[in-house]
């Protein structure tokens, strides 16, 4: 059975996984913008809609607007032989892995401003390109032009709002505006032969080439970057430049740039004006009107969120719970890559694992008792981890050993030295575990979370001043980030505040924007850049205007509150909302709400993802062609590390006069359409 896959070696966790992640590039064109690539399956889309260049060619660079499943269009700003400005552009053919441009075209003679007349604009084919792609962030450049046949790599440079190679699921902690289907191209219909190409960024920024002429009919173009001001879009400093060559002779240390001034717009679906001042004389200032000349491919606007059944084909698989022996205890709770499952029961002499893989029509028990909880399963299957009682335990020390199964056997996991340990989760690709140890402190036990070491040994993460314990909840997979809680007192009641460690200096609380601490992490994605939880922190304010909100960190954004459902249960003692997981690239969250079931408490799963926003179980279940009626309460208690399978568990329906019936699960498959 695929759960009891082995693996060789004496470490219990693969030492070498395949790394999923894509390159991460770091980049800069011109002006200060620094933006990553992303890891993404390639396949031409609207998400190449981006701008392009070569990180040894910084001062060039191409934007490319997908128009269509069929067409692109391509805007190249470089620079002549002499060192002056040059532009091209095409529209070109997409077949397969490549966009052919069979017509690069240059333009001269328009003059910039209110002297511009477009019968003045002569065209000019050059030659012609190729843009191929060998996956979502990564191409190659190839022309012949002006006597050259050149070739270079190209990665993008920045990515574009709603239509981007990271995931359909959104960029976490970039919101989605209406006003994303802005993007493309415009022009005023008097100045035909000069016009922009702007592009809203996942970080709500907006990337804008002016391609245009100077006073004397050459050339020229400005970039810039921009930010939304009420209904104004304002390029507070665009940027020219000078010096770089064309083709083989360009070198980025030759390219001078300039402060040419600034841009106003304003702009609706369709049509729009523009305001200009530069600081130029020869350019002076003025104003024009807009309209739309491109839109891009499968970009509304205005944007609206699509629904989830728009991104993903939803199937459902019930697992078998009420085969025998049934039981009322059995809890499905952790899921891999591959759908395989990790279910848990207690039982009167102690705690039964169960596994089970999709299709199947029992669970299977695996042999022996175990002493605690949690259960976890590696995310590709290699192994499941239980909890026994260490036979050598201090006064006062509850004695927690971790074992796992592997290869049809239970072994004690390694490195801890005889040390008491939970361990309470695995990073994302498996290959760190990270989790809580009990230490003495001045004669007291004490909870601290832990982690891997670089050889594997158990790493005993620092604590603040002032706290008394510390609980680990989650761990990058280079090991070096670990997300959980710290734990103070006021000697009656304790409070958690969700805290990040970074190497072996001393954590960092993570606290929303108005400074409340947050808590109750429930991991993190591959590197820890994000993490989502449960509630505010510390000593609670029921005033506080996201009171009882899951949130979701993002590194170098900050944290965020999702968004409240219609119909769940708020003001009781337990929390509305629970989040439980999240995938490995951090763009979906999983959880529960709390809703009413004939009069009691009951739960429902929630899946949150930036594109979407809170997705119900209704609409989870419906999509698959299932209702949710035959359920009294559910949880997300695991999403699958690729984002694949959603385990749902919970309890059945039971009669009017007791509405908690039997345990219930089933997998939710989730396919990208």
């Amino acid at each position: 059975m695929p759960y009891f896959r082995g693996h060789s070696g004496t470490r219990p966790i693969p030492e070498t996984i395949q790394d999923r992640s894509g390159p991460v590039a770091g980049c800069i064109l011109l002006v200060a913008l620094l933006f990553c690539s992303r890891a993404a399956a390639f396949e031409i889309s609207h998400a190449q809609t981006a701008h392009w260049y070569n990180p040894d060619r910084s001062g060039e660079g191409l934007v490319l607007e997908i128009l269509s499943a069929e067409t692109a269009v391509v805007y190249w700003f470089t620079y002549d032989e002499a060192g002056n400005q040059r532009w091209l552009i095409d529209v070109g053919d997409i077949d397969g892995d490549k966009i052919t441009f069979p017509t690069l075209t240059e333009t001269r003679g328009g003059r910039f401003g209110p002297d511009f007349n477009p019968d003045d604009v002569e065209q000019e084919v050059v030659g012609e390109a190729v843009l191929r792609f060998d996956r979502c962030d990564s191409g190659e450049w190839s022309f012949e032009a002006y006597g050259q046949s050149v070739s270079y790599e190209v990665v993008p440079l920045t990515e574009t709002m709603a239509a981007n190679c990271f995931s359909p699921n959104g960029r976490p902690g970039w919101p989605i505006r209406d006003y994303a289907g802005h993007s493309g191209s415009w022009y005023d219909p008097s100045h035909a032969g000069e016009g922009y190409t702007l592009q809203w960024m996942s970080r709500d920024q907006a990337a804008l080439v002016w391609f245009s002429y100077d006073p004397d009919g050459n050339q020229y173009w400005m970039i810039g970057v921009g930010t939304r001001d009420g209904d104004q879009l304002v390029f507070p400093s665009l940027q020219t430049t000078t010096g770089g060559r064309f083709g083989e002779q360009f070198d980025s240390a030759d390219v001078e740039a300039t402060e040419w001034g600034s841009l106003v717009i304003e702009l609706d679906c369709g049509e729009g004006s523009a305001s200009y001042e530069s600081v130029l004389p020869e350019f002076g200032s003025g104003e024009f009107s807009l309209s739309r000349l491109t839109f891009i491919h499968d970009l509304a606007c205005p944007w609206t969120p699509p629904a989830f059944s728009d991104l993903y084909s939803v199937t459902y698989e019930e697992i078998p719970l009420r085969a025998e022996p049934e039981s009322r205890n059995v809890r499905p709770v952790d899921i891999s890559n591959q759908g395989e499952v990790a279910a848990a029961e207690w039982v009167p002499d102690g705690l039964k694992v169960w596994a089970w893989s999709p299709g199947e029509s029992t669970l299977q028990e695996l042999p022996d008792l175990h002493n605690y909880e949690p259960v976890q399963i590696h995310p590709e299957g290699l192994q499941i981890i239980a909890h026994d009682q260490a036979s050598d335990t201090s006064e006062g020390n509850s004695g927690f050993l971790p074992v796992f199964w592997q290869a049809g056997t239970w072994s004690e996991w390694p490195g801890l030295n005889g040390s008491s340990a939970l361990i309470e989760r695995y990073s994302q690709d498996g290959s760190q575990v990270v989790g809580t140890v009990r230490v003495s402190v001045d004669g007291i036990f004490r909870s601290r979370a832990w982690r891997t070491g670089d050889d594997g040994t158990q790493v005993i993460l620092p604590i603040n001043e002032g706290f008394i314990s510390a609980r680990g909840e989650g761990i990058s997979e280079d090991g070096r980030t670990a997300v959980g809680d710290q734990i103070n007192s006021d000697g009656v009641q304790p409070y958690r505040y969700a805290s990040i460690w970074k190497g072996p200096a001393d954590p960092t609380i993570i606290r929303d924007e108005g400074g409340t601490p947050l808590a109750y992490p429930a991991g993190c994605n591959s590197d820890c850049s994000v993490t989502a939880g449960t509630y505010q922190g510390g000593e609670l304010d029921p005033d506080h205007p996201n009171f009882g909100q899951a949130w979701l960190w993002v590194k170098d954004v900050g944290a965020q509150y999702l968004p409240r459902i219609d119909g769940a249960i708020e003001g009781t003692f337990v929390p509305t909302y629970d989040v439980q997981d999240l995938t490995r690239d951090g763009s979906m969250i999983v959880g529960r709400y709390l809703i009413d079931v004939q009069g009691s408490l009951g739960s429902r799963v929630f899946l949150w993802t930036q594109s979407t926003g809170m997705v119900t179980a209704q609409e989870l279940f419906q999509a698959a062609g299932v209702g949710d009626d035959g359920w009294f309460s559910m949880g997300s208690l695991a999403i699958s590390p690729n984002g694949r399978y959603l385990l749902v568990s919970g309890r059945r329906l039971g009669s009017s006069d007791d509405p908690e019936g039997d345990p219930r699960a089933a997998v939710i498959t989730l396919t990208p359409r």
